[in-house]
C-alpha cells in the first residue's frame, strides 16, 4: 500500500453476530500500525437480528468514514445473503470473505424478502473473488482451517 492509498473494508451481517465488535478490532489493529482510521456503523434493528453494516477506512489520512460502492477491497460477510446484498460495494479486484452458515433474518421469516438459494455462488457468478467458509462449524468444532473453501 502506498502512502496515499486508503483501504476500505465493509463488514456486514445480522445483529448479534459481532459485526461492530469485529470492525472495532480491525480499527484498533490499523491504529496500532500507525494508520489514520475512520469507521461508521448502521445497526438498525440489530438487537432483533436485523441488518448490521460497518464501514472501516484506514490509510495515511482518511477524511470520511463513508465507503462508496465499487471501492471495497475486502467485504467481510458474516451472513451469506447479506454479503450478496452488499457485494456491489466490491471493487473489481476486491475479495469477499463470507460465512456460509445460513442465518435467516426476520425480514425473510416474515415473508418480506426471499432468501437466495446460493448467495456465494451468485457472487462468484457476478465475477467476485469469494472465500467461503462455515464459521459456525469452525467455531463449534474447533476445526479452524478445515472445511474452508477457497476460490481465488
Amino acid at each position: 500500500m502506498s502512502a496515499n492509498d486508503i483501504t476500505n473494508i465493509l463488514v456486514c451481517g445480522i445483529g448479534g453476530q459481532g459485526v461492530m465488535t469485529a470492525t472495532e478490532i480491525l480499527a484498533e489493529a490499523a491504529i496500532a500500525q500507525g494508520h489514520d482510521v475512520k469507521k461508521t456503523e448502521v445497526a438498525g434493528m440489530a438487537q432483533r437480528g436485523g441488518v448490521v453494516t460497518s464501514h472501516l477506512r484506514f490509510g495515511r489520512k482518511v477524511l470520511s468514514p463513508q465507503i462508496e460502492p465499487g471501492t471495497v477491497q475486502v467485504l467481510l460477510g458474516f451472513e451469506g445473503a447479506e454479503a450478496l446484498r452488499w457485494s456491489h460495494y466490491l471493487r473489481p479486484d476486491g475479495m469477499a470473505l463470507v460465512n456460509t452458515a445460513r442465518l435467516v433474518p426476520p425480514v425473510v421469516e416474515l415473508g418480506l424478502f426471499e432468501y437466495p438459494d446460493d448467495p456465494t455462488g451468485k457472487m462468484r457468478d457476478a465475477g467476485h473473488r469469494v472465500v467461503a467458509f462455515d464459521a459456525m462449524s469452525i467455531a463449534r468444532d474447533g476445526t479452524a482451517g478445515f472445511g474452508v473453501s477457497v476460490d481465488l
